[in-house]
């Protein structure tokens, strides 16, 4: 093929893209520092966000020129599948990248080699919005996220990993791809190098990298911190698709749009389409009228420009610039879809609807530093699915009946629970569904523990804080979770913190099925006994290797009197 017989050039290095040029460029790029790699083809420019038709109404948001291609394809090599692919996109102008780490991905199948961009996020700007000092436990100014996304499908794909770090990864054998269980193979190539390999997935990988410099000195009662994150995802190829041009459809293409805060989305709108490579500055909600919303892509959506909502703020739902709640709001409507996108550095929370036959598909949630930051919830019905979710507050809300949330990858920070059953004064939830959820980290420390002003802190696995200071009422029943592994042990949360010590009405018939965790969680806790928690089952709960018989041998600090647990039916726990 033609392709194949292109030169790329990158400084004085030059290959030519073939299979050869694959390992190539690699090492090439692995000595240089740098990407061996540019564009085959003239990329489409875009300098507007535009509508499908003029007719719709809404002011066209300017943005900066740039690129909207950078993903290298090739036509297979012989004997190749012709489904092989590899995507990634270039950085647009003015968005936040990182210093710390590089990223290869090579497909020998498909002789593709692309260097997707690691955008960066850095603590400082919010914990001092938050009024946190720069040695806050929980909100430390000198802490890093980073994160690259790659898109492939039809053959297995080459990592390798670079960092600038001055003492590079550390002795061989010292990094950890997360989910352990996943069992990804690390191999060091040199001080500052290491390579992996992944194979196509239906459902896509959601990895942390972690290396013993990228971790934070643990202070006594203080978990182990990971202090420069870096998050891999490489999603199947058919994710995130551009939904073409259509009546309805507003369009945001590769560069940096800035929407001037959180932008209306009225019935005249029906798609939003945010492109790989696209930066939007501000966020969304549904306007009166909304019926029917899919927001759709492989671009970044992000709060950064705006300044933290603290207390109150950001609950007005003023329609005035600010936001409602949350980054993304679809309160307004029904049967609205959010696929594919990064929400990125929340002012408040990450996602919120109490709209009925909500999907949320193939998302991911990252970038937040203090509290409040609340990953989704969604109304009667909801679906969250194939999602990754880095909180430092409440990440997935079980508020509604009739959800079912799967496939879920969550990265809990210092303050939260992962599963939150409620926190005001009256909660009604029947019949969810929680299956195949990988927790990879959750900083709770030792000084949120304990009990505070007889309700339960809310940090745990599955919490359910209760009524705060008042009688409040709860109707809560059969919510099962099955397969969930939490990877690291922690120390201040428990698995569960239930009180019902205040509230009347009862939390009944919840079942948990293969669960798995690394070490006992002492703070479990149950508060409200008797009629209040009836019926509630763990069948092949696994603690540090071994399915758990009894509330004693779990960890827990107490729990109902009729607590039932089975170690008959043992399952082992495989990570999706």
């Amino acid at each position: 093929p033609s392709l194949h017989n292109q030169t790329v050039q990158k400084g004085e290095a030059r290959c030519h893209f073939n299979r050869s040029c694959v390992r190539c460029c690699m090492h090439w790029s692995i000595r240089s520092g740098q990407s061996c790699l540019e564009p085959l083809m003239p990329p489409p420019v875009s300098s507007r966000g535009r509508l499908s038709l003029l007719s719709l109404g809404l002011a066209l948001i300017p943005v900066m020129t740039v690129s909207t291609h950078t993903a290298v394809q090739h036509p297979a090599g012989a004997g190749a599948s012709t489904t092989a692919t590899l995507t990634a996109y270039q950085p647009p102008a003015g968005a936040p990248t990182s210093d710390l780490f590089r990223v290869l991905i090579a497909q020998p199948a498909s002789a593709t080699v692309v260097g997707p961009p690691v955008y960066g996020t850095t603590s400082e700007a919010r914990c001092t919005e938050v009024d946190q000092p720069p040695t806050s436990t929980w909100c430390p100014h000198d802490h890093t996220q980073s994160w690259a996304s790659v898109w492939f499908s039809g053959a297995p794909v080459t990592v390798t990993v670079t960092t600038t770090n001055p003492t590079g990864w550390g002795p061989v054998g010292s990094v950890i791809v997360r989910p352990q269980a996943a069992a990804v193979s690390v191999t060091h190539i040199n001080a500052t190098a290491i390579q992996f390999t992944l194979q196509p997935s239906d459902l896509g990988w959601k990895l942390s990298v972690e290396s013993p410099w990228q971790l934070a000195a643990a202070l006594p009662g203080q978990p182990t911190i990971v202090k420069h994150s870096l998050m891999l995802f490489a999603d199947p190829s058919n994710s995130g698709i551009d939904p073409g041009v259509g009546d309805g459809t507003l369009r945001f293409d590769a560069g940096f749009h800035n929407l001037g805060g959180q932008m209306p989305l009225g019935s005249n709108v029906t798609t939003v389409y945010v492109a790989g490579g696209a930066w939007l500055s501000g966020g969304f909600i549904t306007a009166a009228g909304s019926t029917t919303l899919e927001i759709v892509g492989r671009g970044v959506i992000s709060g950064t420009a705006t300044r933290f909502l603290k207390g109150p703020s950001g609950t007005t739902c003023a329609y005035n610039g600010s936001f409602c709640w949350s980054l993304v709001n679809l309160d307004i409507g029904e049967g609205h879809k959010l696929s594919g996108v990064v929400l990125h550095d929340p002012p408040k929370y990450y996602f919120r609807t109490y709209a009925a036959n909500v999907e949320i598909r193939g998302v991911k949630l990252l970038g937040c530093w203090p509290y409040n930051t609340d990953g989704v919830v969604t109304g009667p019905n909801g679906l969250v699915t194939d999602t990754f979710i880095r909180s430092n507050d409440d990440s997935i809300k079980l508020f509604s009946s009739g959800m079912r949330v799967s496939n879920v990858t969550v990265w809990q920070m210092t303050n939260g629970g992962v599963f939150q059953l409620g926190w005001w004064t009256s909660h009604s939830q029947t019949n969810i569904s929680v299956q195949d959820i990988t927790i990879l980290r959750a900083g709770w420390s030792d000084d949120k523990s304990t009990w505070s002003n007889t309700h339960a802190t809310n940090n745990a696995i599955v919490d359910l804080r209760g009524p705060d200071g008042d009688a409040g009422s709860y109707a809560i029943a059969d919510i099962a979770w099955s397969r969930v592994r939490v990877e690291t042990p922690t120390l201040g949360g428990g698995f569960i913190r239930v009180n019902m010590s205040l509230a009347s009405g009862s939390v009944s018939n919840l079942r948990f099925n293969d669960i798995e965790l690394q070490a006992p969680m002492a703070s479990s806790v149950f508060l409200g006994h008797g009629q209040k928690l009836p019926g509630w089952e763990f069948t092949n709960l696994v603690v540090n290797g071994v399915c758990v018989s009894s509330a004693s041998t779990a960890g827990f600090a107490s729990s109902p009197p009729d607590v039932h647990f089975d170690c008959s039916h043992p399952e082992t726990i495989h990570v999706r």
